[in-house]
C-alpha cells in the first residue's frame, strides 16, 4: 500500500464531471498494427492522443482540410467528398447524412462517431467538464521493485491541466519522473505552462511528438501537426518544459512560440558531459548522479498560414546545453552538438488539389548545411491510396530536435525514397505495401564507410461474416553485413459477437546472412517460430477477460519472435522472445458504476533452457473518470 501513496494527492484535487467514454475497439485492433517492434512508445502515445480527443471532438461541418487530415480516419479521398458535399449542400445534420456521403457508410459513422459532432456552421464542438485519473502497478521477477505510474487530467471550458507520476521497479519511494502542464485556451489565443510536446511541417527542425506513420496508412506518413501540447506520457527525456503560446490571426495565419529549459540525465564530468543516456532509469549511484545532471535551453517560433489549398509553415529554432560535449571525436560522430548554441530554421509547403497532396520542406542549420524532403500522396477513390517520399539528410546537417521520417534515430547520414500503396480491390479485400530504400554515405556507429538498407512489407488482410484473416512478410537487406531478414506473420480471427473474439497466430523469422566455408560463399541461416492463440470475452458491460498462450522457439536474439499482447487499457506490450519456451497471460477489466475500471493482468514465461528461469509478471490499473 505504501507503494500507491502517489495516488492519493491526485484523488484529493480532482475536480468534478462526468467523462466515461472509452477509446473505441476498432481503434485499439487499428493500433495494435502501430505496436511494431521499435514502436511501442508511439502505439502508446497515438492511443492517449485518441483519448484525449474524446474529450474535444472535431465538428466535421465547420472543420478545415487540415484538421480533418489530423483525425487520420480519415482517407483523402473521404476528406474530398465531405468537402465538397458541405459546400454543395451545406451543413450535415444527422449521422444518417453523413452516411450517405460518398466514401462513409454505416460502420464508417459508426467508427468516427465518438469522435465527432455535427453542430451547426456557426457552431464549436464544446468541451466538457471532465476529470480523469489512471494508476498503474507492475511487478516482475526479473526485477526487484515495483513499477509506478499515476497520471491526472482535468478541465472545463478552455481550461486543462495534466499531471504525469511515474518510478521505475527499484527507483526511490517517491515519484522519480513528474510532468505537468496547465493549458488556457480562449477564443484564438491558447497558452501553456509547464510539460509539452511540439511538432511543426515535416519536422526537420522541430518534432518532439509521436509519428503518425506507425499506423502504417500511405497518407500517415505526411505529417499535419502545426502545434504544441501537454505532455502525457511517462519518457522522461522527450519533453519540453516551459511556456508556450499560439495566437490565430485568422486569415492571416498563426504565430507560436515557446521558450524550454529542460534537464536531462548525463554523464557530467566538471563542466562538460560525456553521454546522454536514454533510459530514465535511476537505480544505481551511478544512475542517481546522472538524473538531470545537464540543462538544455531552447526557443523556437512558428509561423503557419493555410489559405484554402496552400498551407505554408515556417519554423526557427535555437538550443544549447548549459556544458560542452566530451565525448572522443571520430569519424561516425564528428557532426554533433559539441559546444555553443545551434538551430534551425526551416520552411514547409503543402499543397491540395483534388485528391491529390503535394509537399515539402527545406531546412538550415546554424553552419548552413541544408536537408530536404519532398512528397506526393494519391487517392483517386475509395478503394486505392499511394504516396512517396524522397528524403535528403547530409551527414553534417545537426537538428537535435527534428522528428522527420527517418531509417535511423537522426535526421542525418541518408538518402533515401519510401513508397506505400493501399488497395481494396473488393469489400472484402486489403492490400497494403512498403518500400524503403536508404543509402547512408558516411560511416555510422560500428559500421565502417557507406551502407544500404533495403526494407520491404506486404501484407494482404481478408474481412467477411465476422472473420478477419491476414498474412504479412517484412524483409530487409543490409549489405555492410550482407544479411537478408524475413519476419512472417499469418493470423486469423473470428468475432461471431461483439462480446466474444477468437484468434490464432503464426510467426516466422528467417535470417540469411552470408558466410564462407572452404573458400566458398554462401549462407547461414537462423530461424525462429512462434504460435499464439488468443480469446477475448466482454460479458455485461461490466466484465471482459482476454487471455493467450504463446509457444515460441528462436535460435539467437537476431531472429527473436515479437508478440502483441493485450495490455492495461491505453498501453500495449509487444513482448520480445529468443529461446525456446511457452508464455501465458490473462487479463480481466471490471468496469463499476460506468466511470471506474479495474484492470488486472498476469503472465508467466517458462523457458525449455536450464540456465533461464521463468518470469512471471503482475499489472494492475485504476481507471476513474468523473
Amino acid at each position: 500500500m505504501r507503494r500507491l501513496l502517489f495516488l492519493f494527492p491526485l484523488l484529493l484535487s480532482a475536480g468534478l464531471g462526468l467523462f466515461a467514454q472509452n477509446v473505441p475497439q476498432s481503434i485499439e485492433d487499428m493500433l495494435e498494427q502501430a505496436a511494431e517492434p521499435g514502436e511501442g512508445a508511439s502505439a502508446e502515445e497515438l492511443q492517449q492522443w485518441y483519448d484525449n480527443l474524446l474529450l474535444a471532438p472535431v465538428n466535421v461541418n465547420t472543420a478545415s482540410r487540415s484538421r480533418l487530415e489530423e483525425l487520420q480516419l480519415l482517407s483523402l479521398f473521404q476528406i474530398e467528398s465531405l468537402l465538397e458535399y458541405r459546400e454543395e449542400y451545406g451543413s450535415i445534420l444527422s449521422f444518417s447524412e453523413l452516411e450517405a456521403v460518398d466514401g462513409f457508410g454505416h460502420e464508417f459513422v459508426e467508427l468516427l462517431r465518438p469522435f465527432i459532432v455535427l453542430e451547426g456552421s456557426e457552431g464549436k464542438a464544446s468541451v466538457p467538464t471532465f476529470s480523469k485519473i489512471r494508476s498503474r502497478v507492475k511487478w516482475k521477477s526479473s526485477q526487484q521493485g515495483l513499477y509506478r505510474y499515476a497520471r491526472y487530467l482535468g478541465g472545463s471550458g478552455g481550461f486543462s491541466y495534466g499531471v504525469t507520476l511515474e518510478s521505475d521497479a527499484r527507483e526511490s519511494l517517491l515519484p522519480d519522473f513528474i510532468a505537468g502542464h496547465v493549458q488556457w485556451e480562449y477564443g484564438r489565443f491558447k497558452l501553456l505552462a509547464g510539460d509539452f510536446s511540439a511538432s511543426y511541417g515535416q519536422g526537420l527542425a522541430v518534432d518532439k511528438s509521436f509519428s503518425m506513420s506507425a499506423l502504417g496508412s500511405p497518407a500517415a506518413v505526411l505529417k499535419r501537426k502545426n502545434d504544441f501540447k501537454g505532455y502525457t506520457s511517462s519518457g522522461e527525456n522527450d519533453a519540453f518544459r516551459g511556456l508556450a503560446c499560439s495566437v490565430d490571426f485568422g486569415d492571416y495565419g498563426r504565430l507560436q512560440f515557446f521558450f524550454s529549459a529542460a534537464s536531462l540525465d548525463a554523464t557530467v564530468t566538471d563542466s562538460s558531459y560525456s553521454s546522454l543516456p536514454a533510459t530514465g532509469y535511476h537505480r544505481t549511484d551511478f544512475q542517481k548522479r546522472q538524473k538531470d545532471a545537464l540543462m538544455e535551453y531552447m526557443g523556437s517560433i512558428n509561423y503557419t498560414v493555410e489559405t484554402g489549398r496552400l498551407l505554408l509553415s515556417l519554423t526557427a529554432a535555437a538550443y544549447g546545453y548549459d556544458k560542452k560535449n566530451a565525448r572522443r571525436v571520430q569519424e561516425y560522430n564528428k557532426y554533433q552538438m559539441y559546444y555553443g548554441m545551434h538551430g534551425n530554421i526551416a520552411l514547409s509547403a503543402l499543397y491540395s488539389t483534388g485528391h491529390l497532396r503535394l509537399y515539402s520542406e527545406a531546412a538550415l542549420d546554424l553552419k548552413g548545411t541544408p536537408a530536404a524532403l519532398a512528397g506526393a500522396v494519391w487517392s483517386p477513390s475509395y478503394g486505392f491510396e499511394a504516396s512517396a517520399q524522397l528524403r535528403y539528410y547530409p551527414k553534417g546537417y545537426i537538428a537535435n530536435h527534428a522528428g522527420a521520417y527517418s531509417s535511423l534515430s537522426t535526421v542525418s547520414n541518408q538518402y533515401g525514397l519510401l513508397m506505400n500503396l493501399l488497395a481494396r480491390p473488393s469489400g472484402t479485400i486489403t492490400l497494403t505495401a512498403m518500400g524503403d530504400a536508404a543509402y547512408h554515405p558516411h560511416s555510422r556507429y560500428r559500421i565502417d564507410g557507406p551502407s544500404f538498407v533495403l526494407s520491404l512489407k506486404a501484407r494482404c488482410e481478408y474481412e467477411r461474416d465476422g472473420w478477419s484473416v491476414y498474412v504479412q512478410d517484412n524483409y530487409c537487406f543490409k549489405d555492410y553485413e550482407d544479411s537478408h531478414r524475413h519476419a512472417m506473420k499469418l493470423q486469423a480471427a473470428y468475432k461471431p459477437s461483439q462480446v466474444f473474439a477468437l484468434s490464432g497466430r503464426g510467426d516466422c523469422t528467417l535470417l540469411f546472412t552470408g558466410a564462407e566455408s572452404a573458400g566458398k560463399k554462401g549462407y547461414r541461416l537462423e530461424r525462429g517460430f512462434g504460435a499464439s492463440l488468443r480469446a477475448d470475452w466482454r460479458a455485461a458491460g461490466w466484465l471482459s477477460l482476454w487471455g493467450s498462450v504463446t509457444g515460441f522457439d528462436s535460435q539467437s536474439y537476431q531472429t527473436r519472435i515479437y508478440a502483441y499482447e493485450k495490455d492495461l487499457p491505453q498501453s500495449f506490450s509487444v513482448v520480445s522472445y529468443s529461446g525456446r519456451g511457452l508464455s501465458a497471460s490473462l487479463m480481466a477489466s471490471f468496469t463499476f458504476f460506468k466511470s471506474l475500471k479495474l484492470s488486472l493482468k498476469s503472465a508467466m514465461t517458462v523457458f525449455a533452457e536450464d540456465d533461464k528461469d521463468r518470469v512471471v509478471e503482475v499489472r494492475g490499473q485504476i481507471d476513474w473518470n468523473f
